[in-house]
């Protein structure tokens, strides 16, 4: 996957959405190598959380910056010079996640 992210941050990708986890979770703008990248850097959310079995990481991901262990849908909202993403749990869940980012 590292080749793939190359030519992502190649062409200034800004966003990629994954969904194979059974959890949420959500990292720092990042480069190539996982390195934290303000200025260039590719932010990937993680969203597994439809209903399958969620579960635990067995460890911390570098430039995590959000997890939620829950069920539940994430809503994206683009413009033209950015994104806007809230991740809501389902009914009686409290955790949920919230941001903005800035197209490069």
């Amino acid at each position: 996957m590292r080749e793939i992210w190359r030519i992502l941050y190649e062409f200034d990708a800004d966003l990629v959405i994954n969904g194979h986890d059974h959890l949420y979770e959500r990292f720092g703008p990042q480069d190539p190598d996982g390195n934290l990248d303000l200025e260039r850097g590719i932010r990937q959310i993680t969203v597994g959380t439809g209903g399958g079995p969620l579960y635990t990481p067995v460890t911390s991901a570098r430039n995590t910056e959000a997890i939620g262990i829950v069920h539940g849908v994430l809503k994206l909202t683009l413009s033209d010079n950015g994104y806007q993403w809230e991740f809501m749990g389902i009914p009686g869940v409290s955790f949920g996640d919230f941001g903005s980012g800035q197209c490069h």
